[in-house]
């Protein structure tokens, strides 16, 4: 139950901090494209995770297998956090500055 709730609270954050950090760094006209790809390769295996789940529960049992899952969940969430580059990772609201929308190229204001 602890690393579930763990895991879990690590998920959530890593979700704010992952879809915070593509507006601030994906340009406007590309994001809803880069998010798209960002999903499909994130629940791509999710059909993988269900064919294995039942038979590993069946020869290990539910509560291991979920205990192992688990751990391996924030195992991988505290890898996340190896490389400087993500633990820094700056935008305009590390540097104080707030985002200020540009125009598209297809919608020019003319001055």
């Amino acid at each position: 139950m602890v690393v579930a709730l763990a895991s879990g609270f690590g998920f959530s954050l890593l979700m704010i901090w992952w879809e915070t950090a593509l507006a601030y760094h994906i340009p406007p006209n590309s994001l809803s494209r880069v998010s798209a790809y960002d999903w499909m390769g994130s629940l791509a295996l999710v059909p993988i995770g269900y064919l294995v789940a039942g038979p590993l529960a069946n020869a290990f049992g539910a509560r291991e297998v979920l205990g192992v899952g688990g751990v391996l969940g924030l195992l991988m969430l505290m890898l996340s956090l190896l490389p400087r580059s993500t633990r820094e990772l700056g935008g305009p609201a590390a540097a104080g500055e707030l985002p200020v929308p540009q125009p598209s190229s297809s919608r020019a204001i003319s001055a």
